[in-house]
């Protein structure tokens, strides 16, 4: 059999048809590609390093200026004193030593604020795709720092280490410690939107609104936070609060425009219900507060993976 088409012998055969030329492309495929993409496919986000900019090399060399200067002083300052009497020289390096020994306490403080957020960030990477062991040492200590808001913390430490995969692991992690770190930080939120409602009622000019319910955001932020098992300084606080604004950009922000967010708080606080009627905007504040609590949850925890 052939795959010709009949026809007689003295007819003349049709050229074949000449293979199209190939568009140029971006990037050439890996071998052994598969040349249809399929549905359920989902590209890596690709991060790009950036290196330090102009603006931040003038605030480090400013900084360090500072800090000589001001080192370089009060070595001269301990000095003068000494030359004027024993006495007043170890006095004033008491009192200088004391100061430099607060100063190392908290950047000491701030360093571990900061290792504790990059420790949140390096147990999800191995939930989401690490090895066992790894993330079974990693949840584990989460586990630990957590553990006063754990009902049984023998029992979760228990399921951590008898899961088998890391699947299982984070099953157990989902089940026994994201429920109650959840309630947790949905009883902060509302407790924040029952003040945040009631300083916007009592402000005395509409003007301290935003001030008052930014100051309880902040407290609220550091709350949240600490229910997770983290101790924000001041630099890590921020740190968290860029973190916050990214996780509510990539969550479903729409809810926070709809009637069933602040219905649902309403419900279950009628105190607020009542100063919502005769303050028009206490409900917003309240409402934002809530969602801010609710959103620095997803930030601060590792099992969330940034999704709601």
């Amino acid at each position: 059999m052939s795959d010709q088409k009949p026809g007689f012998v003295d007819e003349a055969r049709a050229a074949p048809v000449a293979e199209a030329p190939r568009r140029p492309v971006l990037l050439e495929p890996l071998p052994g590609a598969p040349s249809v993409i399929e549905p359920d496919w989902a590209p890596g986000a690709v991060r790009q390093r950036v290196g330090a900019s102009s603006l931040a090399w003038l605030v480090g060399g400013v900084a360090l200026l500072l800090l000589g200067w001001v080192g370089l002083s009060a070595v001269e300052l301990v000095l003068a004193a000494f030359d004027r009497a024993a006495a007043y020289g170890w006095a004033a390096a008491a009192v200088l030593g004391a100061a430099a020994a607060m100063i190392f306490w908290a950047l000491a403080a701030e360093w571990r604020a900061w290792r504790a957020l990059a420790r949140v960030d390096r147990l999800r990477a191995l939930l989401e795709g690490g090895a066992l062991e790894p993330a079974r040492e990693a949840a584990l200590g989460w586990v630990g720092q957590v553990a006063v808001r754990l009902r049984d913390p023998t029992a979760v430490r228990a399921a951590v280490g008898g899961a088998g995969s890391v699947v299982e692991l984070r099953a157990a992690l989902q089940l026994h410690v994201a429920g109650p770190l959840a309630e947790a930080a949905g009883q902060a939120g509302q407790r924040a939107a029952l003040q945040a409602g009631a300083l916007v009622a009592l402000a005395p000019h509409p003007a301290l609104d935003a001030l008052l319910a930014g100051w309880r955001g902040v407290r609220l932020v550091r709350e949240v936070a600490a229910i997770h098992g983290l101790r924000p300084g001041a630099v890590a606080t921020w740190a968290l609060a860029r973190r916050v604004v990214a996780t509510a950009a990539g969550t479903a922000g729409v809810e926070l425009l709809t009637q069933g967010l602040s219905d649902q708080l309403l419900q279950h606080m009628p105190v607020l219900r009542h100063v919502a009627g005769a303050v028009p905007g206490a409900t917003l504040a309240a409402v934002r507060l809530y969602r801010l609590a609710r959103v620095t949850a997803v930030a601060c925890s590792p099992l969330s993976g940034g999704r709601m």
